[in-house]
């Protein structure tokens, strides 16, 4: 009889860290791999894709950070008082390519 195969997921370490100032988001990777992102108004709706982003979604290399202004959040407006981050994690292949992987994460940030 054959037995089941299972895949195991590996999460890597650490998080992106999400704060507001200034009028802007900082994301901050604090994990140990390559994360893709996506600042969006927490009342949209995001298609069910993988990744989120898209083909070529921005990416934070480990230990770096970024500043987004409020206006470049996707769906952005005045009345936007809630962000959404949606991140997830990218794997090495052996042919130096990165695949996506593991789960998305999503983090929501009070703007005002």
């Amino acid at each position: 009889m054959n037995e089941p195969t299972t895949e195991t997921y590996s999460e890597a370490d650490g998080t992106l860290n999400v704060s507001v100032r200034a009028g802007t988001l900082v994301l901050e990777n604090t994990t140990s791999a390559l994360v893709g992102y996506v600042a969006m108004d927490s009342t949209m709706m995001m298609a069910a894709l993988f990744p989120p982003g898209g083909l070529n979604p921005p990416t934070l290399e480990p230990g770096s950070q970024t500043v987004l202004p409020f206006e470049s959040i996707t769906g952005y407006s005045a009345e936007t008082t809630v962000a959404s981050v949606l991140w997830w994690t990218y794997s090495p292949d052996p042919d130096g390519t990165t695949d996506p992987d593991g789960f998305v994460h999503s983090t929501d940030v009070r703007l005002r």
